[in-house]
């Protein structure tokens, strides 16, 4: 039967804390993660865009990988650097390299034939 109700974002309500939130199960207050930019970059001017190091919490392919499970994580934004988990991973938005420094390697070539090229952004014609 389906259900419905009202969807609570976390605080702040914006993405990068909202994924953090999503990957780990826990709120900013434990991830550590409250915007896409680090607070205590050195140079304002040029902030550190924060990245899945910046976040203080395992995430859930981390706790199914220690129970022996498999996953594939594709295209989840800030996942990069990768963890080290028993799975497939596809970087995806902010992630550097389009997708090039996916795991394991030659995950893309592998992927290709059956999938085709595996695009980050699309493009118009």
């Amino acid at each position: 039967m389906p259900a419905a109700g009202p969807l609570a974002s976390v605080l702040p309500p914006v993405t990068a804390p909202g994924w953090a939130t999503f990957m780990t199960g826990t709120l900013p207050a434990t991830h550590g993660v409250f915007d896409f930019f680090d607070p205590c970059s050195p140079d304002l001017d040029k902030p550190r865009l924060v990245t899945r190091s910046d976040v203080r919490a395992s995430e859930f392919w981390d706790y199914l990988s220690q129970s022996g499970a498999r996953s594939a994580i594709l295209n989840v934004p800030r996942a990069h650097p990768q963890s080290l988990f028993e799975g497939l991973q596809l970087p995806g938005l902010m992630g550097p390299g389009e997708g090039q420094d996916a795991t394991p390697s030659g995950a893309l070539e592998a992927l290709a034939p059956e999938l085709g090229p595996y695009r980050l952004y699309t493009s118009s014609p």
